[in-house]
């Protein structure tokens, strides 16, 4: 369940969590695992703290096995090996972690995988950990267009989106859209986000029903308003971003709008799904700068669910302004094929797009810039919680059926906010990159790796060694569900259950 509607029971669900783990499990952590929080919960970043601070008092438990642990991908090994196995030198305590053997026949149960790729040999080995990073049904988190039909029983407020296959069927839908721009249309509402603060409202949840029922796009009826920005050219107020349904790390993703769709829409292939998303004309900046947050969460089999308080700031290049480059004519393209459009359109890609992919080549660019949630942006986080317990509680029974309750999923989410203090989800990336960016290579470097201990101290050691989880800055979103299952033998039913909402959808790919 969500956290806003049982804080109660989220906070229950903590109590008796220790401020620091017991001395047993706290010995069995090399000294980088070690760290201190520091005593002003504002600051954003806590300082990896040396094995003489950490351990110089404390012995490791007596008889403690070696857990076992098989990390795959290159800035996955990067990343967590170090912390796991600690730092070398003659000082070096022992730890107790040890890599597995790569073959699969070794007869050992491997104690925890961290699986960014693998193998066919190595899959049911993966699954059998007794600890893994993965979960039955996280398809319908990650892929772009499943989470268009599951944000129709979000509570929380999202962006109206629309799921379609193919070149032709987005030129339809624009097609359609923008002539409708030519008939009187009543003012939109509000944006959620200026009714108190953003939350969800009866309204909201009555008008996602209807609109499942009725095959039609939730937020239709209850979309942000869409306001002109910048110069006011005409038309601008309707702006959408499309993106390839499978498409990740910012490629892939036009900007369209009543001056450039058939320009934009002669660019997709026939044989892709796209997400036609609304574009959130009206941004909260950072320096003048259109940004997302890229924030981390952990989703556990039994659907609890935890926000990391640090997260990333990501700003496009340039100063915001919805129009500012003369884009009426031309096509705002992201990716392998931007060479090929206008200059004018190259210009708009480093103002209206903010993930660092596109982003990072640019000179002065910021990188990825560490924040503290509660702290710098106070009004946001608590939207932010919510926004990722309304995700977790529409996607339960399409993933309640988990093989392992140790097994966990780790998730990038993409939130950007408006100028009015709204938080909308953009998308869910499953496995986020762990790699630190090279102008802010120190102090992403200290974000992920305290990431990455809290993670473990978490969800990893518990499980493994009996001592009790911390949460360090994970803060929880969303309790056990009562309707979780694991361990299960039934996982398929996870599959079977949102095909069967995918064709109670039959998602209308035009506006109402």
């Amino acid at each position: 369940m969500s956290c806003s509607r049982q804080q109660e029971d989220a906070h229950d669900s903590t109590k008796g969590m220790p401020t620091t783990l017991p001395k047993d499990c706290c010995a069995a952590l090399p000294s980088c695992l070690s760290t201190s929080v520091p005593s002003n919960t504002n600051a954003p970043h806590r300082r990896v703290r040396s094995m003489a601070e950490t351990l110089e008092d404390r012995n490791f438990p007596p008889g403690q096995p070696t857990l076992t642990f098989r990390v795959t991908g290159a800035s996955s090994v990067a990343r967590l090996e170090p912390l796991l196995l600690g730092p070398g030198g003659r000082n070096q305590r022992p730890t107790i972690w040890s890599r597995s053997l790569d073959s699969g026949d070794d007869g050992v149960r491997v104690d925890f995988v961290w699986e960014t790729t693998v193998t066919k040999q190595q899959q049911r080995r993966h699954r059998d950990a007794r600890v893994l990073n993965r979960l039955s049904g996280a398809q319908v988190l990650e892929d772009k267009a499943n989470l268009v039909l599951l944000q129709r029983l979000m509570t929380a407020p999202t962006l109206e989106s629309y799921a379609v296959n193919g070149r032709n069927a987005v030129a339809r839908w624009a097609q359609q859209r923008f002539k409708e721009q030519n008939l009187p249309r009543d003012r939109p509402p509000p944006p959620p986000s200026t009714r108190e603060a953003g939350y969800p409202h009866d309204d909201q949840f009555l008008a996602r029903k209807r609109a499942l029922v009725q095959g039609t796009s939730a937020a239709t009826e209850t979309t942000q308003e869409s306001e002109a920005v910048g110069n006011g050219h005409a038309g601008e107020e309707d702006w959408w971003c499309v993106k390839a349904a499978g498409g990740n790390g910012g490629l892939d993703i036009w900007v369209l709008h009543k001056g450039n769709w058939k320009m934009v829409t002669e660019a997709l292939s026939e044989h892709e799904s796209y997400v036609i998303q609304r574009y959130v004309a009206r941004p909260m900046l950072w320096q003048g700068r259109k940004f997302h947050f890229r924030a981390y969460a952990l989703l556990r089999a039994d659907m609890s669910a935890w926000l990391y308080r640090t997260a990333y700031i990501l700003s496009a290049s340039r100063p915001y302004s919805l129009g500012g480059n003369d884009s009426r004519d031309d096509g705002v393209r992201v990716g392998a094929g931007v060479a090929d459009m206008h200059r004018a359109a190259f210009a708009d890609e480093f103002v209206h797009i903010s993930n660092l992919a596109v982003n990072k080549h640019t000179e002065g660019h910021p990188g990825q810039v560490p924040c503290d949630l509660p702290s710098e942006y106070g009004a946001l986080w608590p939207k932010m919680l919510e926004l990722l317990g309304s995700l977790v509680d529409a996607a339960t029974p399409f993933m309640q059926h988990q093989a392992n309750p140790n097994h966990f999923e780790f998730l990038g989410l993409d939130i950007i906010a408006d100028s009015a203090g709204g938080v909308w989800l953009m998308e869910a990336n499953r496995l986020p990159g762990l790699q630190s960016s090279k102008q802010n290579l120190e102090k992403e470097n200290e974000v992920y790796d305290g990431m990455m201990l809290d993670l473990i101290r978490l969800l990893v050691l518990p499980p493994l060694t009996g001592c009790s989880p911390e949460q360090g800055l994970f803060e929880v979103a969303a309790t056990p569900a009562s309707g979780a299952r694991a361990p299960s033998t039934e996982t398929w039913r996870n599959v079977m259950r949102f095909a069967a909402f995918k064709r109670s959808c039959r998602t209308k790919t035009h506006p109402s």
